[in-house]
């Protein structure tokens, strides 16, 4: 039995995930200005602790754990199979991680000379094949369709087998890429969210199982820092979809129908959510160091409080006050995330191409940081005519 949620698109959600996205573009173009504060750049591996900059990979799952429930009700709704649920649920995390892995081999340790192109025509060439096959076709020839995405499995598949790396090697998953690890953390919260039926003290000791799995891992075999038997290999994909499971949970505490009960009752229980796993944080903490990058527990329910509140305040300016128009801005990437998601990537590749760069001033102390400012506005509203044109990409 799953929720029953609202059937419109939630304005505080859309918010959200434009939110993140728009944060994620401005973080990735603050990492190369110089003369800014620690505090604005990624925390080191070994610093034990965390700044804004730590939240945004969680905020993204977060709101794919939000996500879940809604996309499960449609299905449901229309009257889907559970075959053809998962299905689908299969197919989106292979193209999450299909996708990850492609832009992790574009990042370094590539042979341009081997592979005949330079790696920003390979970047591009590959970002076609991305639009080509998930393209949202507005044609109603199936002929149409089929032609485009076959044609970009092609090109995927001809782009995949060109790719060599310094040593030699065809194209494979370093590591799966952001997107690759959010397609694995989907896929679990997916089949965890079904099996807890939507029972909300069920997904939080799940959340609770996922960071003690990591911890065991950690602490049992701690004569090397980090270390990771093979029984506890996966233990940040499980830290990674504890978050999705949080972002669950906040869902069905502010619009499963079921519930009935009003604004103080689901803002009591948010704040009792959020207690819950800052307690399992500071507590997890005394064995393990907060570490985005190597996905411990302790980053992981900070960066769940902190989501859950930010999330808590839009809901209450947006679908309580009905403060909406800020919201303007962020309306591309939260109505069409892929698009904008992968668009710093493509105009990356195309100013390298075209020879265009710029200035080195712009890259400094204030400076960088208003650019860094303008320039994802600027990703925002070429996302916003792509959207007019009808350009959108569905997973």
């Amino acid at each position: 039995m799953l929720a029953k949620l609202p059937s419109l698109r939630i304005p505080a959600i859309d918010a959200f995930r434009g939110l993140t996205i728009f944060l994620m573009i401005f973080v990735n173009e603050l990492a190369g200005v110089d003369g800014i504060a620690g505090w604005m750049k990624h925390a080191g591996a070994d610093d034990d602790t965390m700044t804004f900059v730590d939240v945004v990979f969680p905020a993204f799952l977060f709101i794919v754990g939000m996500s879940i429930p809604f996309s499960m009700e449609a299905h449901r709704s229309r009257g889907d199979s559970w075959r053809s649920v998962f299905g689908h649920v299969a197919l989106r995390a292979v193209g999450l991680l299909v996708i990850g892995v492609f832009m992790v081999n574009a990042e370094g340790d590539y042979n341009e000379q081997a592979m005949g192109m330079s790696i920003y025509t390979w970047t591009l060439l590959f970002f076609l094949g991305v639009f080509l096959v998930w393209l949202e076709y507005k044609s109603s020839s199936r002929a149409v369709v089929y032609a485009g995405k076959g044609a970009g499995v092609v090109l995927l598949i001809v782009v995949a087998a060109l790719y060599r790396d310094e040593t030699g090697n065809l194209i494979g998953p370093r590591w799966w890429g952001i997107l690759g690890l959010i397609g694995w953390a989907y896929l679990a919260g997916c089949c965890l969210y079904v099996l807890s039926g939507t029972n909300r003290l069920v997904l939080l000791l799940m959340i609770l199982a996922c960071m003690t799995y990591y911890a065991i891992g950690h602490v049992a075999f701690r004569q090397n820092a980090f270390y990771r038997h093979p029984l506890f290999s996966q233990g940040g994909h499980a830290v990674h979809t504890s978050i999705v499971l949080a972002g669950i949970i906040v869902t069905l505490i502010f619009y499963q129908q079921e519930l009935l009960i009003n604004l103080r009752q689901r803002l009591i229980r948010s704040i009792v959510f959020v207690v819950v796993i800052l307690s399992a944080g500071i507590f997890l903490r005394a064995f393990m160091s907060v570490s985005k990058i190597y996905a411990t527990p302790s980053w992981a329910a900070f960066s769940i409080v902190i989501c859950t509140m930010m999330f808590a305040l839009l809901y209450l300016v947006i679908e309580q006050w009905k403060l909406t128009r800020w919201t303007r801005l962020f309306n591309p990437a939260a109505n069409n995330p892929l698009v904008v998601y992968f668009l710093p990537y493509i105009l990356y590749a195309l100013m390298h191409i075209t020879g265009i760069s710029f200035p080195d001033f712009i890259y400094q102390g204030a400076v960088g940081i208003l650019w860094a400012v303008c320039y994802a506005v600027l990703v925002m509203l070429i996302g916003w005519l792509l959207a007019r044109m009808q350009v959108r990409l569905r997973l």
